[in-house]
């Protein structure tokens, strides 16, 4: 399977569509200007180099250390505390997404097909496992059990404690393109939930590996070429929030006849967040929608940006980013613009949070904070 950046999809979807569809392109007024509240710099060498190529993964926070890749070849972990290096580790290649932690240690997947679980404190590896492809999305990880996605869009049971394979499954989903960012995979009681590139659902028993359903949709933009599932499977009670590239939002019923609660169509999606008992949505033409995840009643519409790549939500407000490196703080409650940043670089990976304070990490390996409240 091949996967396309999400910008290119972007422009592809709305580059060449007229304002009368989209409305005029807005550049709403923020309530105030943004305060930089720290600057890091993770790799001084890589910031003065600027390198055209560079990883998308990003650096995770774990406890009070920064792992992440320097290169293709070496993994570290820095200190909160100090900013020295705690360990380095040579790797096979660079990550294919961001580390993940659990009880102590790390699950770290590579550009090259490996997945190995390692020591936090130390950076020794603990086993490793080969997939049909890189790991593509955020695995699940429980106490005895590591689920994880391959690019191919095959989905593995792992064992925690050695690796070794206690099933995998194939999607059986032949979508040949994808978006490169799709969504992570959901638990729902002893059952795994799985957003395919063709904007199916399927569930799998988290035991044994078996196939209970498949749930597939349509909206009356039908013929989009990209349906990915995008974001999170949010699930509410009984049921479970699908957000689609094509710009489809369900509410379906995890009961046996999987009905749906309620349905919307917007424009493209990006991203999605559930927090305060608001569902949020970003668009790739820049808009944040707030809904009421019980009923689907839309709460609040507000443009933000000229695109949204992903969002953050911390203390009743939203941060919103694009690859550009625009950077946009939102009111959660009713979407007022508060403030917005550009960055000189693209922005990659996952915000971190460090002394009340989100930082938003760069390609040349830079973190720029904000102050949360």
């Amino acid at each position: 399977m091949k996967f396309l950046n999400l910008n290119i999809v972007t422009f592809l979807f709305c580059g060449f569509i007229t304002h009368s569809l989209l409305g005029e392109v807005m550049s709403p007024k923020p309530k105030s200007r943004p305060v930089r509240a720290g600057h890091i710099k993770l790799s001084p060498e890589t910031d003065f180099s600027k390198p055209v190529a560079f990883s998308s993964s990003g650096w995770t926070k774990f406890e009070d250390v920064l792992v992440g890749t320097y290169d293709s070849k070496w993994l570290g972990a820095i200190s909160t505390d100090s900013f020295k290096h705690r360990w380095w580790s040579e790797v096979p290649s660079e990550l294919s997404v961001q580390a993940s932690a659990h009880k102590g240690s790390l699950l770290v997947g590579f550009k090259d097909g490996s997945l190995w679980k390692m020591d936090l404190a130390s950076g020794d590896k603990l086993w490793e496992q080969k997939l049909d492809s890189f790991l593509a999305r955020e695995p699940l990880i429980l106490d005895a059990t590591i689920i994880v996605v391959s690019a191919n869009q095959s989905i593995y049971a792992l064992d925690s404690n050695n690796g070794k394979i206690k099933w995998v499954q194939s999607s059986s989903d032949n979508t040949d393109l994808t978006v490169q960012k799709t969504a992570p995979v959901s638990l729902h009681a002893q059952s795994v939930l799985l957003g395919l590139a063709n904007g199916d659902v399927n569930s799998y028993d988290l035991d044994k590996g078996d196939l209970l359903w498949n749930y597939s949709s349509s909206n009356s933009n039908d013929s989009s070429r990209f349906k990915d599932v995008m974001g999170p499977i949010q699930v509410v009670g009984s049921s479970m929030i699908i957000t689609r590239y094509d710009g489809l939002i369900e509410s379906v019923s995890l009961n046996k006849n999987r009905s749906v609660i309620w349905k919307k169509e917007t424009f493209g999606i990006s991203d999605n967040v559930l927090s305060g008992g608001r569902l949020f949505v970003g668009t790739v033409n820049g808009h944040i929608i707030a809904y009421n995840p019980a009923t689907g009643e839309e709460l609040w519409n507000k443009q933000v940006a000229n695109s949204i790549g992903s969002l953050y939500v911390k203390d009743e407000k939203i941060f919103a980013c694009n690859s550009e490196g625009l950077i946009s703080a939102i009111n959660a409650i009713d979407g007022e613009l508060l403030w917005y940043d550009t960055l000189s670089n693209t922005v990659v990976g996952k915000p971190i949070e460090l002394n009340h304070t989100v930082y938003f990490q760069t390609a040349n390996k830079n973190l720029y904070g904000y102050k949360i409240r």
